[in-house]
């Protein structure tokens, strides 16, 4: 059994969102999703030493996803996005 990577998926759109966790899982990746770039930055804190990489729209309410990567940069600027 081939150990499971985390991704972080954030998406505003469900559609997207349910597409991408569907479409990784499938590829034996784990999945945490995040509806906005708060709750994706909430998500990342909460589980930063499993995820290895962040799926990102750039175009969403609230914090858009040019932001969030720039945050995600500041803690940890290897993380591929």
């Amino acid at each position: 059994m081939k150990p499971h990577l985390t991704l972080l998926v954030v998406d505003d759109e469900a559609s997207v969102r349910n597409f991408m966790k569907t479409a990784l899982e499938s590829a034996d990746f784990r999945v945490l999703a995040a509806c906005d770039g708060q709750e994706g930055l909430e998500v990342f804190a909460a589980n930063r030493g499993e995820i290895r990489a962040v799926v990102l729209d750039l175009t969403m309410p609230r914090m858009d996803g040019w932001e969030v990567l720039a945050r995600l940069r500041a803690i940890d600027p290897d993380l591929p996005v």
